[in-house]
């Protein structure tokens, strides 16, 4: 069975550089430039092996920023693998409730073995 990522960030440079490392790895990738977008192809392709969410992106109403992306994907998967990135982490931070306060957040830039450490074949906890 494949591997699979859904990646989520607004910037397509972004995107493309995330999944081309992602791809290298051996998982298939499929990028969203914004929340409401992400969710509902997490709703009918989910759940993915690993999802990465920058914190900001294109919001809507219900789904803001990245925090309230992982609140609802953990409503339908409460395991799902997935990590966080913001060049603001403060903000990001502030934004993770209990309910999602163990997402990591990478801090950007972030370096690839730190995103690597964060893959579920690679992940000892």
């Amino acid at each position: 069975m494949d591997k699979r990522v859904l990646l989520v960030d607004d910037d397509p440079d972004v995107r493309e550089s995330l999944a081309a490392y992602f791809e290298s790895k051996g998982y298939k990738v499929n990028q969203q430039a914004g929340g409401r977008g992400a969710f509902e192809v997490y709703k009918e392709r989910g759940p993915f092996d690993f999802v990465l969410s920058d914190f900001s992106f294109i919001p809507d109403k219900e789904i803001r920023h990245g925090a309230d992306l992982a609140r609802e994907i953990r409503k339908l998967i409460p395991t799902q693998c997935m990590a966080l990135m913001s060049g603001d982490p403060r903000a990001a931070t502030e934004a993770l409730d209990a309910s999602v306060k163990d997402v990591p957040l990478l801090e950007k830039p972030f370096s690839l073995r730190k995103l690597t450490e964060l893959l579920p074949e690679t992940k000892t906890t």
